[in-house]
């Protein structure tokens, strides 16, 4: 049942461990180079389809992508199984309006190829070509419609877009990749405000800043990236509250977590300010159960903690301070949801992927193992 964990087997790659600078001062208006690039992604993400049901998603070691099921309650139905036939370097998944699952990869050729699944976790559609064009990253997202937005990074290092519509097909308003807004970029992420509106987004600059643009109602035509607060930074994350505005965080060049605070019209209403003291190494965001912020971060024990959020941006009571969610080392995290809780998917020190889910916040059950095999 397993024969493929075969081709899987590798020895684990070393990591230069992160530099260490001071964090968030100011820069001049004109562009530098940054001094610390962001992190690279992990290489394993989580979808949760119509019905709460999570979808994991891997890169295993010989670049292609597998997925294992979990029912709502978190409770897992199958292993990994095989999801798209070629190899990929990267890859990211968002949902549609129709309840099904898009798989966006960069292939080996580094253009970008899609495959439709159903709520099953069934591919519904041949692994194909979306449209022309050489790219270095990409992250998918949601537009005013609920259904899948892409956002590439070409080879100039801007941005472009495809909207797509439930089917895989691709919305007349982008008949072909469509530049955002002019700025070259080392990584992005997009974040909807709430349901049925179109993402904002946030880059991280050459010069290691995060600059902020907005969608109007046109698909693809997106603001003037503009920095709304100065400060560089290793990563980010964004996740939104109950009230529709934005939570960034960012892994400054210290290894602190900061936090700014985005209104529904973008509009930044909180400088950068430390969410707490401690070093990091990795971030993830998402809700609780009540649509507070969460955070999450990898400690440099390689231990996960976590901090709750008020809409405001202060911290919630149970939370003054991090909180180890569950005992056991983790390389990276992602998040998911079950049973409408959040659930903490880490990929262990062994190269696999351990769920956790929300026990009574803030603390989490012990790790599980998903299903046997190991991922990049």
């Amino acid at each position: 049942m397993f024969a493929w964990l075969e081709s899987l087997l590798g020895a684990p790659r070393r990591r230069r461990p992160p530099s260490c600078r001071p964090s968030l001062e100011p820069l001049e208006s004109r562009e530098v180079p940054a001094r610390a690039g962001p992190a690279p992604p992990p290489h394993f993400t989580v979808a949760v389809d119509a019905a709460g049901n999570q979808h994991l998603f891997v890169l295993g070691l010989n670049n292609q992508v597998y997925e294992q099921n979990d029912n709502a309650d978190g409770t897992p139905t199958s292993g990994y199984s095989l999801v798209a036939p070629g190899r990929v370097k990267a890859f990211s998944v968002t949902t549609d309006s129709a309840e099904n699952l898009h798989l966006f990869a960069v292939g080996p050729d580094d253009q970008v190829y899609q495959v439709l699944f159903n709520a099953a976790g069934r591919a519904v559609s041949p692994y194909r070509l979306t449209r022309p064009g050489q790219v270095k990253a990409l992250t998918a997202s949601q537009d005013n419609t609920n259904d899948p937005e892409l956002f590439v990074i070409g080879l100039d290092d801007q941005v472009y877009t495809l909207a797509f519509n439930p089917d895989g097909s691709l919305f007349s308003g982008t008949p072909d990749y469509t530049l955002t807004a002019p700025r070259r970029v080392q990584s992005v992420a997009a974040a909807q405000p709430g349901p049925l509106q179109n993402p904002e987004l946030f880059a991280v600059g050459r010069d290691g800043q995060v600059r902020e643009a907005l969608a109007p109602s046109t698909a693809g035509k997106y603001g003037t990236y503009r920095v709304q607060v100065p400060g560089q930074v290793k990563a980010l994350s964004v996740t939104p509250d109950s009230a529709g505005d934005l939570h960034l965080f960012v892994l400054g060049l210290d290894n602190q977590v900061y936090q700014a605070l985005f209104d529904g019209s973008g509009r930044a209403v909180t400088p950068y300010r430390l969410t707490a003291p401690g070093q990091v190494k990795a971030i993830a965001t998402g809700q609780s159960g009540l649509s507070h912020p969460l955070l999450f971060a990898v400690g440099l024990d390689n231990q996960v903690a976590t901090l709750g959020f008020n809409d405001n941006g202060s911290l919630l009571k149970e939370t003054p301070h991090y909180v180890r969610a569950t005992p056991g080392q983790a390389k990276a995290i992602t998040l998911g949801r079950a049973n409408g809780r959040a659930a903490i998917f880490a990929l262990g020190l062994d190269g696999q992927v351990y769920e956790s889910v929300s026990a009574s916040f803030p603390a989490y059950q012990r790790y599980r193992l998903v299903a046997p095999g190991w991922i990049k």
